[in-house]
């Protein structure tokens, strides 16, 4: 059997059989949670308080003109490039409606990282606020399907449309929607890589759906959210699950398109949100306010955080400010999104708890042989909300799928109860808040240097991000190099969050394995 059918027989059909009568794709989802919660709030922003209704009209008017004005068909992929707000909703749920591909993607790109996505994904519409517009048109041409454009303003360059043409005009008559089957494509979820290039994680509707069933039956799920805040970008396979959980579930939503910390704890508290889906780093940002003990967070229900270690001395801050909220910290990735949850991450901070009731999980040697309680191995996982490939990368997905089980490339151990605990990365990747970062893509920008010999980018500890950026960098020939320089170079050309926040200069040549690979380990023991 290929991977594909080890998963199906091994997790889905069981659970096609306790769920018979679960929605088969994400329009079915949309149109009976509208139908369900007509009048109430789907999302709060900026002072506007969008009903289930009004989001449900304007979904149909975009749905209809993506479909029969532009012909967008059932796989083609829609790009969206929007904050947390309510565009990316209307976007995202018009493209699904209709039976295409959703493609997210980090609005904190400049034009380089954005050309490769694009051009990876081909999307026949692109769906962008307006200030993205000077990395995006250049590349156009570059883009074989591509047949229109909508930003969000007015005034724009020729070619490219308002994005409110997909909103005005009335409600269409007919349903435009399209219903596909559980398992076609919904999302491309970029993803890490320790090549330099993110993978394209193809995630289908099943999989989206499963996920909003296990957060009902998760021993961390109780009630459904009432007031949701999700102080992360969309993009993010978290994010992005989150709002449209909260959407099937009724859930109102509270969109920050911009925001300091203070700022969120006071959305917190005049909107009594109860669920705040939230990055330890952004947990530790809020404790360290001092302002933080000024607002009633109450109405917190459960205090959830991933995507990094959350410092023992932020779970203990945040237990005194909310006793009677329970912690939760969870384990996942974009191709297996929320493995394991520990609910009670006061008591065992280092642990990422059991598998969620849709999960199994294995620790294995390089053999891929289990081992025992305790021992360090790599986590393989696999549960209902696993992805469906690498989209046109096929040996890259068929590498990570070897026996139809997800190789993670991270280490770690299940202790005597079976929670999950993790213990390192094989990946170089750097985790810096939500935010992973490749350092190949920044070795390739820095080498550009002519003055450059040698650089090697690793993650330094930092107790509010996890991670920071560190850049070990031999001049060539003892030219000396000022650090602002290479943090110019890199601001030209990367996202703001990976430009390195530290730079090293050493005058020995990196040290190296017999087959020329840099020896990060080396140079992170000694940093």
């Amino acid at each position: 059997m290929n991977w594909q059918q080890i998963v199906q027989e091994e997790v889905f059909d069981a659970l096609e059989k306790e769920f018979p009568e679960r929605p088969r794709s994400l329009a079915e989802i949309f149109q009976k949670a509208v139908e369900a919660h007509t009048d109430k709030t789907a999302i709060v922003f900026e002072g506007q308080n969008i009903s289930f209704r009004a989001l449900g009209d304007s979904v149909k008017k975009a749905a209809h003109v993506l479909r029969n004005q532009y012909g967008v068909e059932a796989g083609d992929r829609v790009a969206v490039l929007f904050g947390t707000e309510p565009t990316f909703a209307i976007s995202v749920w018009a493209a699904l409606s209709i039976g295409a591909i959703v493609c997210p993607m980090n609005i904190r790109y400049r034009q380089r990282e954005l050309q490769y996505q694009l051009e990876l994904t081909d999307p026949k519409v692109i769906l962008l606020d307006s200030d993205l517009l000077d990395s995006v048109l250049p590349i156009r041409g570059e883009i074989p399907s591509l047949e229109a454009i909508f930003a969000t303003r007015d005034n724009l360059p020729e070619g490219v449309q308002p994005f409110s043409a997909l909103t005005h005009g009335p409600v269409p008559e007919e349903m435009p929607f399209r219903y596909v089957e559980e398992t076609d494509p919904a999302f491309i979820f970029f993803t890490a890589g320790t090549t330099g290039r993110a993978k394209g994680a193809v995630n289908s509707h099943r999989s989206l759906i499963y996920s909003f069933l296990r957060a009902r039956i998760s021993p961390a799920g109780g009630q459904p959210a009432q007031v949701l805040c999700i102080p992360i970008p969309l993009h993010y396979t978290g994010g992005c699950k989150s709002f449209l959980g909260g959407f099937y579930n009724g859930t109102k939503c509270i969109f920050l398109k911009h925001w300091k910390i203070d700022e969120l704890l006071e959305a917190v508290q005049e909107h009594k949100v109860t669920n705040l889906f939230a990055l330890g780093s952004i947990w530790a940002l809020a404790v360290a306010s001092p302002n933080f003990s000024k607002y009633d967070l109450s109405s917190i229900q459960v205090v959830f955080y991933g995507g990094s270690s959350t410092p023992a001395a932020v779970i203990n801050r945040i237990s005194e400010a909310l006793p009677h909220a329970p912690q939760v910290q969870g384990y996942g990735m974009t191709e297996c999104n929320g493995g394991t949850v520990e609910v009670d991450a006061l008591a065992r901070p280092t642990s990422c708890g059991l598998p969620n009731a849709t999960t199994q999980l294995r620790i294995a040697n390089e053999y891929d042989d289990d081992l025992p309680a305790n021992q360090v191995g790599q986590i393989l996982i696999r549960n209902a909300q696993i992805f469906s490939g690498y989209w046109k990368n096929e040996s890259a997905t068929e590498e990570v799928m070897l026996g139809g089980w997800y190789h993670s490339g991270d280490m770690g151990y299940l202790d005597e109860e079976g929670r999950l605990h993790i213990a390192g990365r094989e990946k170089d990747m750097i985790i810096r808040g939500q935010e992973n970062i490749y350092p190949a893509e920044i070795e390739a920008v820095i080498s550009q240097h002519p003055s450059v010999g040698e650089v090697a980018v690793i993650g330094v500890p930092d107790e509010i991000f996890g991670e920071q950026v560190l850049a070990i960098v031999v001049p060539r020939n003892g030219v000396e190099i000022e650090e602002e320089v290479i943090r110019q170079l890199c601001q030209e050309q990367l996202a703001g969050f990976k430009v390195p926040k530290f730079v090293q200069y050493r005058e020995q040549p990196l040290p190296r394995n017999s087959g020329g690979k840099i020896l990060k380990r080396e140079l992170q023991s000694s940093s």
